[in-house]
């Protein structure tokens, strides 16, 4: 018994649409990472050295919440690694904080 070639056809037409859809959020959420990172860079430019610290550490306890090693954290590293670590700079240690182990089972 052969299969059905119109279950195959929609079947590789779903899987294309599928893919169109994954390329369109991963291209999206490069966008916003952009955006954030610039804006992220900017207000460090910005604010007196007293405040970059207490910036800092909320950016640290916010990755922290995240799981160890996280796609958004290893893109986020990338980034600033291509800007020349303008983070690192700023005490925004993302290539420590996104791989620091986890107490809270967040790994």
């Amino acid at each position: 018994m052969g299969t059905d070639p119109f279950n195959e056809n929609q079947l590789v037409r779903d899987l294309i649409a599928a893919r169109e859809r994954t390329e369109f959020c991963e291209q999206r959420l490069s966008e916003v990472l952009h955006l954030f990172y610039g804006t992220l860079v900017w207000i460090l430019a910005l604010v007196p050295s007293e405040l970059e610290s207490k910036i800092a550490r909320v950016i640290h306890f916010k990755i922290l919440q995240m799981r160890q090693g996280c796609p958004l954290g290893r893109r986020l590293i990338e980034l600033d690694q291509q800007f020349g670590g303008l983070l690192e700079t700023k005490g925004i240690h993302l290539r420590h904080w996104v791989y620091e182990p986890r107490e809270n089972g967040n790994e």
